[in-house]
């Protein structure tokens, strides 16, 4: 499951910079900077043999009180993520590609977000 590597990696690497990391929603009483992250696509690949590889799309999104703070997290996560090989709960990650980057405003929480789209290979 790639969301539990993900995690894991995400909260060892970033620890102190991002006060809180979650799972696809925002709590209200969220501390910030903080973290989501959720699976927006999961396609696998096969050939005659059967399945070799999956390719996991993961938006992490990067929210903030302010601007640069938030772009600072959005930074540090590109920098601990794009090129990562290892390992996600004992499936090896073969690749790791940030394909997409956008900055949103939202007046009504009056937060910065980051959106990251990454791309993963990861064998099965």
């Amino acid at each position: 499951m790639i969301e539990k590597g993900l995690l894991t990696l995400l909260k060892t690497t970033l620890t102190p910079t991002a006060s809180s990391i979650y799972a696809q929603l925002l709590p209200q009483d969220s501390t910030f900077p903080a973290i989501t992250f959720s699976k927006v696509s999961g396609p696998r690949e096969y050939c005659h043999a059967g399945q070799m590889y999956a390719e996991p799309r993961m938006q992490i999104d990067c929210w903030a009180k302010g601007y640069l703070e938030a772009k600072t997290l959005a930074e540090n996560v590109r920098v601990a993520l794009s090129g990562y090989t290892g390992t996600f709960d004992s499936k090896k990650v073969m690749a790791c590609f940030l394909v997409n980057e956008t900055d949103i405003y939202d007046p009504d929480t009056q937060l910065h977000r980051v959106i990251l789209d990454f791309r993963f290979a990861i064998e099965e």
